[in-house]
């Protein structure tokens, strides 16, 4: 038993996460004004122990990610009659679960992402007429789900990804006018369903990526609020990036997967309002980022998996207001490595599998702005991993799938990190 414990009387806010051992509920006994509870990856918390969350009357937001507790929890979750964030994203509660989700009617976000619903638990969660950000990805509700979904007029953020709603399904989502963002990805739209989408003139950030779309993305255009658009893997050849070359409101825009030669690239380089651009995985190469490299107003960049070599990177270099590059999967070795560390303007920094070795891990310990740093699977050992513990200013690390010893872990564990990806093998 845990008895009362008073210096936890007055705790609003609580963050036990990734918790292998499992959490004793049973000290939530003690905490009557809490406020927000994020239990995420706790799959050991005893049903018995949901009681004390459900008896949190002060509890507004709930994050229960990946903690696996199906259908006997679930239908305890309406008794929280406060909470009006909830996320419990990939918990498989079902077509019964989301019956009981469909109770909390004073929910404003929810995000129930991966949980099996199907179209009839959408149909259930399209009650909720409070909801203004609604994550139901992966769900398998289909068109009929989607149908559902469009009755939601309150709702002004959609995630809807990877529900194979097909065209139909985006003809009924194209009704709901009021969504600023959408994320309407892997789900089966050819260039029908992009027509419709196309209507929906209020949308400011559009995800539609890995969707048959082709060069129908010329229908875009007439999106005159649009500013963020994403159509990763979407089939888009040279006259589809002519059309969205042609895009000059976009300052946010994900080509990744396209096929994209150096000649389009060229076209690319023409949006001088862009400031984000993913065009990883492309065949643009080193005259590909030549072009690119003359988008100077870029503050992130991400050119993964293009062949980049030496020169490539010396173009990138020049490009003074870029504070995060991701140039992961290229192959660049030593030599890049050591170019890139003289990018003093970066912050953040992904050169995840670039074979840079203990050698090239010492180039990039010298870029001491860095707060963010993902280098994993770059064949480095001890010795890298050493230089990288001085860099005192990190708070992110990744150093997954690399050849580090205990001696390793031990100079990453003496970093004040507040996350760190790789010795523990995530």
């Amino acid at each position: 038993m845990v008895g009362q414990l008073p210096f936890l009387e007055n705790i609003a806010n609580l963050r036990v996460i990734n918790n292998e051992v499992g959490f004793n509920c049973e000290i939530l006994d003690s905490m009557k004004e809490l406020k927000k509870l994020n239990l995420e990856n706790n799959s050991n918390i005893h049903p018995s122990g949901f009681k004390y969350i459900c008896s949190l009357e002060q509890l507004t937001d709930l994050y229960m990610t990946f903690c696996y507790f199906r259908l006997p929890i679930a239908k305890h979750l309406p008794s929280l009659k406060s909470l009006t964030y909830l996320l419990i994203t990939g918990n498989y509660i079902g077509v019964e679960g989301a019956k009981y989700i469909g109770e909390m009617k004073q929910l404003k976000q929810l995000h129930i992402a991966n949980n099996n619903i199907g179209p009839e638990g959408a149909k259930h969660i399209s009650g909720l007429e409070q909801l203004t950000i609604l994550n139901i990805r992966a769900n398998e509700i289909t068109v009929d789900g989607a149908k559902f979904i469009s009755e939601m007029k309150q709702l002004t953020v959609l995630n809807i990804i990877g529900n194979d709603i097909c065209d139909e399904g985006a003809k009924f989502i194209s009704g709901m006018k009021q969504l600023t963002n959408l994320d309407i990805s892997v789900n089966n739209i050819g260039e029908n369903g992009a027509k419709y989408v196309s209507e929906m003139l209020n949308i400011t950030k559009l995800n539609i990526g890995f969707n048959s779309i082709n060069d129908c993305v010329e229908c875009f255009g007439k999106m005159k609020q649009l500013t963020d658009l994403n159509v990763n893997s979407s089939c888009i050849g040279l006259c589809g990036i002519v059309f969205i070359s042609s895009f000059n409101q976009l300052t946010h825009l994900s080509i990744a997967s396209n096929s994209i030669s150096n000649y389009e690239a060229s076209h690319i380089s023409q949006m001088k309002n862009v400031i984000k651009l993913d065009i990883s995985d492309n065949r643009i190469g080193d005259n590909g980022v030549q072009s690119i490299s003359e988008m100077n107003q870029l503050t992130e960049l991400n050119v993964s998996s293009i062949d980049i070599t030496p020169i490539g990177i010396q173009y990138i270099c020049k490009m003074d207001n870029l504070t995060y590059l991701i140039i992961a999967h290229n192959n660049i070795g030593v030599k890049g490595a050591n170019q890139i560390s003289e990018m003093k303007h970066l912050a953040q920094l992904s050169i995840y599998n670039n074979a840079v070795g203990d050698e090239g891990a010492k180039f990039i310990s010298e870029m001491e702005q860095l707060t963010f740093l993902n280098i994993g699977s770059n064949e480095i050992g001890d010795e890298g991993v050493k230089a990288l513990s001085g860099m005192k200013q990190l708070t992110e690390l990744n150093t997954v799938d690399n050849n580090i010893s205990e001696e390793g872990e031990n100079y990453i564990r003496e970093m004040n990190l507040t996350d760190h990806t790789g010795i523990y093998d995530v």
